[in-house]
C-alpha cells in the first residue's frame, strides 16, 4: 500500500513540475494573449499539486519546525482565481480583442477565502516572535486552519460551477463564429473537461465536509481522487493549449491583408447599418443578421472589426447602444423611464449585461452618469 501511495505522490509531483514548465513556455509566448491566462491557470493548479505533495509525501516524515512554519505561511494553495481565469481564457480564445482590465478585478476578490489560513498562520508566527502568543496554543490555530480549509471547499466548488455556467453561455453563443474553428473546438473540450472534474470533486466533497466521514475518507483515499485528475489536467492543458496557441498565431499571421478600399467600404456600410438603420436596437442582433443586411461576407466583417478597429462584434454593436443610452439618459423626453427601461429600449436584452457594458465603456455606473449630468446643468 505504501508503495502504491508513493507512486501516486510521484504522479502528483510530476504533474506539478510539468505545470511549471508548461506555464513558463506559455508566459514566454507573448504573441497570443490567451496563452498568458492559460499559463496562470496551469501555474496555480501546479502550486496546489505541489502543496498536496508536500503535505502527503513529506509533511508527516519531517520533524523540522522551520519546515512546517514555511509550508503554513507560503501561499501554495490559491484556488479561487483559477475559476474566473478559466472563463476569461475561454473568452479570450473566442474573441481576439478581449483583454482583462480593471473592470474585471472584482472576479478575483474571493481570493480572500484562500488567504485566510495563511493569515492565521502568519498571525501565529508573528505572535510567537513578539511573545504575545503561547507556542503551546498551536493546536488551536492548527484546528482553526483545518476547519477553514475543509469548509472553504464548498464556496470554491460553487465558484467553479458559476464560472463554468458563464463558459457554457459563451461557447453556445452564436457570435463565436468569429473565432477560429480550432479554438471553438478546444473551448468546448476544455469546458467538458472541467465539468467532469467538477463532478468528481462533488462526489468527493460530500463525504469530505461531513465530520463523521471526513477523517475516514482522508485516511482511506487521501487527496488522490482530486489531485490525480488535476495532474492529468495539467498535462492536457499545457500540451493542447500550447498547440492551439501556436495554431492561432499561425492563422493570424497567414491572414490575407484586406485592400484599403474594401476596409473603407465595409466600415461605411457597417456604420450606415448602425447609424441610419439602427440595427443595434434589435436586442437579438447577431453577426449573421448584419451579413444579410449589408451583403458583406462574414469573414470580411470580422477581419475589419478585429484587425482594424480592434473590437469584437459585440463591442462594436454595444458601443452604439451605449451612445443611445447616454443620449436618452440626459434627454427630458425619457425622464419618465427608468434606467433599465432606457437600456431595453436601446437594444440591451438584460439589465446585468447593460450595467456591465456601461461600466466598461464609461468607467462609471449609468446612475452616476445621470446624476453627474443633472448636477452640471
Amino acid at each position: 500500500m505504501e508503495v502504491f501511495e508513493g507512486f501516486l505522490n510521484i504522479l502528483v509531483l510530476l504533474g506539478a513540475l510539468q505545470g511549471f514548465i508548461a506555464s513558463t513556455l506559455l508566459f514566454k509566448n507573448k504573441n497570443n494573449r490567451s496563452n498568458k491566462l492559460l499559463g496562470w491557470i496551469i501555474l496555480l493548479i501546479s502550486l496546489a499539486c505541489l502543496d498536496v505533495y508536500l503535505f502527503q509525501a513529506i509533511d508527516n516524515k519531517v520533524g523540522s519546525t522551520t519546515y512546517h512554519l514555511v509550508r503554513a505561511i507560503l501561499p501554495l494553495g490559491i484556488y479561487m482565481p483559477i475559476f474566473p481565469l478559466i472563463y476569461f481564457y475561454i473568452k479570450s480564445l473566442l474573441h481576439s480583442s478581449f483583454k482583462l482590465n480593471k473592470s474585471h478585478q472584482f472576479h478575483f476578490y474571493a481570493v480572500i477565502i484562500d488567504a485566510v489560513p495563511y493569515l492565521i498562520a502568519l498571525v501565529y508566527v508573528v505572535g510567537i516572535l513578539i511573545k504575545s502568543i503561547n507556542p503551546q496554543s498551536s493546536n488551536v490555530y492548527g484546528n482553526l486552519i483545518y476547519m477553514w480549509n475543509t469548509y472553504a471547499d464548498v464556496p470554491r466548488w460553487f465558484s467553479l460551477i458559476y464560472y463554468l455556467w458563464l463558459v457554457y453561455k459563451e461557447i453556445t453563443s452564436k457570435n463565436i463564429s468569429e473565432a477560429h474553428s480550432a479554438q471553438i473546438i478546444w473551448a468546448k473540450q476544455l469546458f467538458k473537461g472541467f465539468v467532469l472534474f467538477a463532478a468528481l470533486w462533488f462526489f468527493y466533497l460530500i463525504p469530505y465536509v461531513i465530520p463523521a466521514t471526513s477523517e475516514k475518507l482522508l485516511i482511506t483515499l487521501g487527496w488522490f481522487p482530486i489531485y490525480i485528475p488535476l495532474s492529468v489536467l495539467i498535462y492536457w492543458l499545457g500540451l493542447k493549449g500550447y498547440i492551439i496557441g501556436a495554431k492561432t498565431k499561425g492563422s493570424i499571421s497567414s491572414k490575407t491583408k484586406l485592400e484599403p478600399q474594401l476596409i473603407e467600404k465595409t466600415l461605411l456600410k457597417l456604420n450606415d447599418a448602425m447609424q441610419k438603420d439602427k440595427l443595434y436596437l434589435n436586442a437579438s442582433l447577431k453577426l449573421n443578421d448584419v451579413v444579410a443586411h449589408t451583403k458583406i461576407p462574414q469573414k470580411t466583417i470580422s477581419s475589419v472589426l478585429n484587425q482594424h478597429l480592434n473590437k469584437s462584434f459585440n463591442e462594436f454593436v454595444n458601443e452604439y447602444r451605449i451612445h443611445e443610452v447616454k443620449s436618452k439618459l440626459v434627454s427630458p423626453d425619457f425622464a419618465h423611464l427608468t434606467i433599465t427601461g432606457i437600456a431595453l429600449e436601446s437594444g440591451f436584452n438584460s439589465q446585468a449585461t447593460f450595467q456591465r457594458t456601461f461600466k466598461t465603456f464609461m468607467k462609471q455606473s449609468p446612475k452616476v452618469f445621470r446624476l453627474n449630468f443633472m448636477n452640471t446643468t
